[in-house]
């Protein structure tokens, strides 16, 4: 499983419902509405053309661990590994993040793209 993963904000937060700015019309739950800024995780699969986001107060590496447990469960477990393509933020590659992914999440292998190459990452289009 190949994925594509990338955040955006923070940006100023709806207080309602709708789609949101990616071509596949992702809808954003009420769990995940927070009132003011709001920072938002994706992740594009394009085997079936989808993209899934969570919405979180900050962005640090705690929500990417977070993030990435809730796409880990999304998957069949019969998949060996999902490889997850992103940038080279710091959250992405904190001691910590990689500590608690690979404990709890070892079928996640991160795959980091060459600095200053977001045209790589699928989902940059997708959202973009």
């Amino acid at each position: 499983m190949l994925l594509y993963l990338d955040e955006k904000g923070p940006i100023t937060a709806k207080t309602h419902g709708g789609t949101s700015w990616s071509s596949t019309q992702v809808k954003i739950e009420k769990a995940q509405k927070i009132n003011g800024l709001l920072n938002v995780f994706g992740t594009y699969d394009h085997t079936n053309d989808k993209i899934h986001v969570h919405c979180y107060r900050n962005k640090t590496a705690k929500q990417f661990v977070d993030f990435l447990k809730r796409v880990d469960k999304r998957y069949d477990k019969n998949i060996q590994n999902i490889f997850v393509v992103l940038d080279n933020l710091s959250v992405h590659k904190s001691k910590k993040a990689k500590e608690v992914l690979a404990k709890d999440c070892p079928r996640i292998k991160l795959v980091f793209l060459q600095v200053r190459s977001p045209e790589l990452n699928l989902i940059e289009v997708r959202w973009s």
